[in-house]
């Protein structure tokens, strides 16, 4: 009788992952979870092909939610001899898929999805290039309950799997955007971009000493390092931002007063200096925020897009990392008393 063969350690791709009993049990039942809560919702669940053209993430992810063409992972397609992306994101799928075809259903699109989604590694923080998403997307419509529905739609679906220890962080990226749409120097934009996301004014006032801004349009950005906090932020930012940024508040308070309503006024937290995804979204944006991580276990908001060359269509959506919702879950069970 022969012997069997040595084993051999045979790890996955740098970035990517195995996912086995009972993990991937849990991972199944919780994906089915969120689609069903996603349903009741109204939105219909679609699937989405691994790869598209190249040309599709490249004109529709420029800026998308922070990425850049560089991180899309190119291939030849020996079929067609197109170069092709393995997709890095689904929200452009869905709005291809509408366009191929849903066009001539009435709106809004409600549709959710489930999928692996690759992205080249940027820098040594992001270690997974693998990643699972779960979210969904309302397209077709302008009346900003969406953005509402939205939030209280991933707040339901986090008391459907059980976790309750969670924050969402929440802003309207159109009161930075619109400071920094002054400074046309792309070197000075990233600079004091990257000072805002940190929080530092230190850094920001360097990045503007050689900017053409006002001085009181330098004062406004200086004073969003400091508007980050509980929902009397909004106050503060009223007194020290001018009257055209008002209507941006005004969104974000009519937000926030309806999720107090909703007994949610100790999850949020206001941040008019988070500038994630902000060359992408247009009004309000927010994530969720949970201990274990260290990174949101969700992201979401308002964007426009497009279904045809000449039409610019309302829209927000949602999508879950599964992988950070399932490490916050963890982290929850293990500090629950016995």
């Amino acid at each position: 009788m022969s012997a069997l063969p040595k084993a051999v350690y045979a790890p996955p791709p740098v970035g990517m992952r195995d996912c086995i009993m009972p993990e991937a049990q849990r991972h199944r039942d919780r994906v089915q979870q969120l689609i069903t809560h996603f349903n009741a919702r109204g939105y219909d669940f679609v699937i989405t092909p691994l790869f598209e053209p190249a040309s599709l993430f490249e004109s529709m992810h420029t800026g998308h939610k922070g990425m850049q063409t560089r991180e899309l992972l190119r291939f030849v397609d020996p079929e067609s001899g197109e170069v092709v992306v393995l997709r890095p994101d689904i929200t452009p799928q869905i709005t291809r898929l509408i366009s191929s075809h849903l066009r001539n259903r009435p709106k809004p699109w409600r549709l959710c999805y489930e999928g692996e989604v690759i992205r080249r590694q940027r820098h040594r923080a992001r270690r997974q290039r693998q990643v699972n998403q779960v979210g969904f997307e309302c397209i077709g419509i302008d009346d900003h309950k969406e953005d509402l529905q939205a939030i209280m739609t991933v707040v339901q679906g986090c008391t459907h799997l059980g976790l309750d220890d969670y924050c969402i962080d929440i802003g309207h990226v159109g009161v930075a955007n619109t400071l920094l749409e002054n400074i046309r120097d792309e070197a000075i934009h990233q600079a004091c971009t990257a000072a805002l996301s940190n929080k530092d004014r230190h850094a920001l006032e360097h990045a503007l000493r050689n900017s053409a801004l006002p001085q009181s349009q330098r004062d406004e950005l200086c004073a969003l390092t400091q508007l980050h906090g509980d929902t009397r932020i909004l106050d503060e930012a009223r007194q020290c931002l001018a009257p055209q940024h008002h209507s941006a508040l005004d969104e974000l308070q009519h937000v926030v007063d309806t999720l107090e309503q909703h007994h949610l006024s100790q999850r949020l937290y206001i941040d008019l200096a988070e500038l994630r995804g902000q060359r992408y979204y247009t009004g309000i944006s927010f994530a969720l925020l949970a201990p274990g991580p260290g990174q949101p276990i969700g992201t979401g908001g308002r964007y426009q897009t497009s279904i045809t060359t000449n039409e610019s269509l309302p829209a927000v959506g949602f999508a879950f990392d599964m992988h950070h919702l399932e490490w916050a879950l963890r982290t929850a069970d293990q500090s629950r008393p016995l």
